[in-house]
C-alpha cells in the first residue's frame, strides 16, 4: 500500500514539474512575441509603409514579424515566437497609425 502512494506521489511531482516547465516556456514565448509586436508597431508608427517580414531576437528567443497586411484601410500585424514546445501567435489590428490606435490584440492558435 505504501508503495502505491510513493508511485502516485512521484507521478504527481513529475507532472507538476512538467506543468511548471510548460508554463515557463509559454511565458517566455509570449514575452518574445509581444516584444516583436511592440517593435513592429513602433516601426509602423514611424514609417507607415513598414512591410514587416523580418526576424528579431529578444532574450535569445527568435521571433518573426510577418508581412504587414493593409486591407480596407487598416493594418494587420502578426508576430510569432517559440520557446521549447510552446508557440505564441499574435495578431493586432490597427485602424489608424496617426495616432497609433490598436483595436484588437489577440493570441491566435496559428496563422
Amino acid at each position: 500500500m505504501l508503495l502505491g502512494f510513493a508511485v502516485i506521489g512521484s507521478i504527481t511531482v513529475l507532472e507538476s514539474m512538467h506543468i511548471g516547465m510548460t508554463y515557463e516556456q509559454k511565458a517566455l514565448a509570449d514575452l518574445s512575441a509581444t516584444g516583436c509586436m511592440e517593435q513592429a508597431l513602433e516601426s509602423l508608427g514611424v514609417n507607415h509603409a513598414y512591410a514587416g517580414n523580418e526576424t528579431k531576437t529578444f532574450n535569445s528567443i527568435v521571433c518573426s514579424i510577418r508581412p504587414v497586411l493593409h486591407p480596407n484601410g487598416y493594418y494587420v500585424v502578426e508576430t510569432q515566437a517559440a520557446y521549447g514546445l510552446q508557440n505564441v501567435f499574435l495578431r493586432v489590428t490597427v485602424p489608424s497609425v496617426e495616432p497609433m490606435t490598436v483595436s484588437t490584440w489577440d493570441e491566435i492558435s496559428s496563422f
